[in-house]
C-alpha cells in the first residue's frame, strides 16, 4: 500500500511538471528528486515482491 501511495504521489508531480513545460530553478530540482525517487521506488518494489516470493 506504502509503494502504490509514493508511486501516486511521485507521479501526480511528475506528470504536472512535464504539463506545464516552463518552470523555474526550484521546481527543476524537486522534479530531479522525484524522478529519482521513483526508480528507488521501483527498485523497492521489486526487492519487497522478491524477497516475499521467497517465504
Amino acid at each position: 500500500m506504502a509503494f502504490v501511495a509514493g508511486f501516486i504521489s511521485v507521479a501526480s508531480f511528475l506528470g504536472l511538471a512535464i504539463s506545464a513545460g516552463s518552470y523555474g530553478e526550484a521546481v527543476r530540482k524537486v522534479v530531479i528528486a522525484d524522478a529519482v525517487a521513483i526508480v528507488c521506488l521501483g527498485i523497492a518494489a521489486l526487492l519487497y515482491w522478491l524477497g516475499s516470493r521467497q517465504g
